[in-house]
């Protein structure tokens, strides 16, 4: 009886501790945070006056609900942080897509500021 009491608890930890996305900000400099940022997909040519500020990444924290880790939240996530820490600009350099082990999308993107905006 103990045991299963244990399991049931185990299993609500696990279901309420974990249900939002995984953020990880790597930012070498911080710079007043913006309103705006642009985008810019893996295969898309950067501008060529901008420097690099840091690195993102977004993806599963454990037990987390499908509908918080969608491409779209993920990017939301990834675009609400870049503003915090003062970048003009996303580069997504990763995307791993949900597969049968996980439900969640991971994506990895840099920072980069304007080098004229500093």
């Amino acid at each position: 009886m103990k045991a299963n009491k244990f399991g049931v608890l185990l299993i609500a930890l696990f279901v309420l501790s974990g249900c939002k996305l995984k953020t990880v900000v790597n930012v070498n400099e911080y710079y007043a945070p913006v309103s705006h940022i642009e985008v810019y997909s893996f295969n898309q040519q950067l501008p060529e006056n901008i420097i690099r500020i840091g690195s993102i990444e977004v993806g599963e924290a454990g037990f987390t609900k499908t509908e918080d880790c969608s491409y779209e939240a993920c990017l939301s996530a990834i675009k609400n942080e870049s503003k915090k820490s003062g970048a003009d600009l996303v580069h997504i350099v990763h995307i791993k897509e949900p597969t049968s082990w996980s439900t969640c999308y991971h994506i990895t993107a840099e920072l980069y500021k304007y080098a004229d905006n500093q």
